[in-house]
C-alpha cells in the first residue's frame, strides 16, 4: 500500500501529528511522501530530516481526514500519532431551517436559523467532486452576522472547515459568488 489514511466521523481539532519511520529496514521508503489533512498538503517527509526516527507537523486547525501519500509503490511507517481535542459536539445542521435566499448580481446569499440559540463549535462546507475554483473560491460564511471564514479553492479539496467558534447563535449565512448555489451540504458541530 502506498498511503496511510485515517478518517474521523466528525471534524476534530488537530494540534499536531507525529509520524514515526521504520528503524528495522526500508527507512528511505518514506522519502517524498506527502502529509495531507483534508486533501491539503501540510508537508513532505524525508528520512534524513527525522529526529529520533520521527517527524512532527504542527497543524493547529480542524480536519476530518489525515493522509500520508507515498511517491512510490511502497510506503513504510512504524506509527502515526494524532494529538488534538476530541469533540463532544454533534452535527446539528439538520436542526437549521432555511429562512431566506437572495440573489444579488453574481452571488447567492442563503440565510439559515435555529429555533433557539445554540452553542456552535465549527462549520463545514462540503462540495461535490465536480466543483471548480469558479464555483467555490470566495464563498463566505457568517455566524450571527460576523464573518467566520472565506473559502480559498484548493484543487482536490471538497470540504472546507471553519472552527474555533464561541458563543450561542441562532442564525448563519452562506454567501456564494455564483448565480446558483454550489455546495452539496454543510455540517455544524455544536450543542
Amino acid at each position: 500500500k502506498q498511503w496511510y489514511q485515517r478518517r474521523v466521523a466528525i471534524t476534530a481539532g488537530i494540534e499536531h501529528v507525529v509520524v514515526w519511520g521504520r528503524t528495522d529496514c526500508c527507512r528511505a521508503r518514506i522519502d517524498g511522501a506527502k502529509f495531507l489533512i483534508d486533501h491539503v498538503e501540510m508537508g513532505e517527509l524525508q528520512s534524513g530530516e527525522m529526529t529520533d526516527d520521527k517527524i512532527e507537523f504542527d497543524v493547529g486547525g480542524f480536519g476530518k481526514e489525515i493522509m500520508i501519500k507515498g511517491p512510490r509503490k511502497y510506503l513504510s511507517l512504524a506509527e502515526v500519532q494524532v494529538f488534538g481535542v476530541r469533540s463532544e459536539f454533534r452535527d446539528i445542521a439538520e436542526d437549521a431551517e432555511q429562512s431566506g435566499t437572495e440573489r444579488t448580481g453574481e452571488s447567492v446569499v442563503q440565510h439559515w436559523t435555529f429555533e433557539e440559540e445554540r452553542l456552535l463549535n465549527s462549520f463545514v462546507l462540503n462540495y461535490p467532486d465536480t466543483a471548480t475554483a469558479r464555483d467555490v473560491d470566495g464563498t463566505k460564511v457568517f455566524v450571527g452576522g460576523v464573518k467566520i471564514g472565506q473559502v480559498e479553492f484548493q484543487d482536490g479539496k471538497n470540504s472546507y472547515v471553519f472552527g474555533g467558534l464561541e458563543g450561542r447563535h441562532s442564525r448563519f449565512t452562506i454567501e456564494e459568488p455564483a448565480s446558483e448555489s454550489q455546495f452539496s451540504d454543510f455540517e455544524i458541530y455544536g450543542e
